[in-house]
Order: structure tokens, then sequence, then C-alpha cells
């Protein structure tokens, strides 16, 4: 295998910097995503970037629900850098680019990159988590009021994958049916209840149905 490839959830192998609309599946996204923790993992608990593309959709304007879920799905390849980290690396942020690109192809989004309003929900979104996890003194550094997007309490990886994959299935008007396999809910409900959040247990279990 060459030194540039790599092999995604579904067992297809990848040049991360060379992809195009076609190598874009929408299960190697969520479940990349599921696993790559937010704030480079220096919030007190796991948090994935699956989960907050979930928030982020729910809480969006009508209309821009599917550009919210995606908007990150480019980290499922590149993984997640700090904002600040980004701005600093030239090559990570072409890349970046061009992968969001191919991404926006693949699933029918118009334009190059995410609308203006979607990235103010994601200033929203990251201010909500951060004051849920005690981080940055509770202050916030945008330098502008955001709305209060209440408290997140973090999913398990395997139930943020399943909301994630369920919440494109509502969205996505394309031809790519989806299908959340029994295995793959078992597990999240097994984690589930294993960790007493009975709540989101019951919820896996509704979804199954």
């Amino acid at each position: 295998m060459k030194p540039s490839l790599f092999e995604t959830h579904t067992g297809v192998l990848l040049d991360p910097l060379d992809l195009h609309p076609g190598d874009i599946d929408v299960r190697d996204v969520a479940h990349g995503l599921s696993n790559v923790c937010r704030f480079a993992g220096q919030c007190p608990r796991f948090y994935s970037v699956a989960e907050h593309c979930v928030r982020m959709s729910r809480r969006t304007s009508p209309g821009l629900e599917l550009e919210a879920l995606m908007h990150d799905a480019a980290e499922a390849y590149l993984s997640d850098l700090p904002r600040p980290v980004k701005t600093g690396i030239p090559g990570y942020r072409r890349a970046e680019k061009r992968l969001t690109r191919a991404i926006r192809d693949r699933f029918g989004l118009r334009g190059r990159s995410y609308p203006a309003a979607v990235r103010d929900v994601d200033d929203a979104m990251c201010l909500a988590e951060a004051k849920s996890f005690g981080m940055w003194g509770g202050g916030n550094p945008f330098g502008r009021d955001l709305p209060d997007f209440g408290r997140v309490r973090p999913w398990a990886p395997a139930t943020a994958e399943i909301a994630f994959l369920d919440r494109f299935a509502r969205l996505y008007a394309g031809e790519e049916s989806l299908f959340v396999t029994r295995r793959l809910r078992v597990r999240a409900w097994t984690s589930a209840v294993l960790r007493g959040r009975l709540d989101e247990a019951r919820v896996i279990a509704s979804k199954g149905r």
C-alpha cells in the first residue's frame, strides 16, 4: 500500500489529499467524525465532532440543516485541529478547502464553502460546548452576542454515529440509501446502558423499531 493511502471504515483505500466526490461515503464520514474529539481532546469528557454537527443541524435555520450537518465532514478524513492551529498551517487549509468542495459536490450542496449563517451557528454551538465543559473561564471569545444553546451532555461515539446517519437520512434527498445496521445500534445501546444513560438507550432502541 502506498504511504499516501489510508483505509476507511468501509474498506476503501484513499489518498486524503486527493479525494474526489465519488470517493466520499457518508458512512465513513459518520464513523470518522464520531471518533474525533472536539477541542483537540482537551475537554473533560470525550465529545465527538459528529455530535457537534448533529446538534448544529438541529439548531440552524430551515434549509440549512444539511449544510450544518456536513460542515465539518472534511475532518473525517483530515482529523480535527484547533482553530489557531488551522490558521497557522496553510497546507491544512488548502487540503480542507479542496476536500470540502468534493464533499459539497458529492451531496449536492451549492457553492464552494458553507454559508455565513452556518458559521454563526458553529460559533454559538462552540460557545455552548465550552461553557458546558467549564472551559474558557465561562467567557465569550467571539466578541459578539450569540444565541444560547444551553448545556451539552456528550453521547457515546456509537450513539453519535447513529444520530449522524439518521439525521443525514432525513435531510438528504439524493440517490444514496442509508442503512444503520442492527449491530451498530446494539453496540450504541449497550454502551449507553453501561454508562447509566438510560434515556439515551431508550432513544436508540426506539429508532431501531
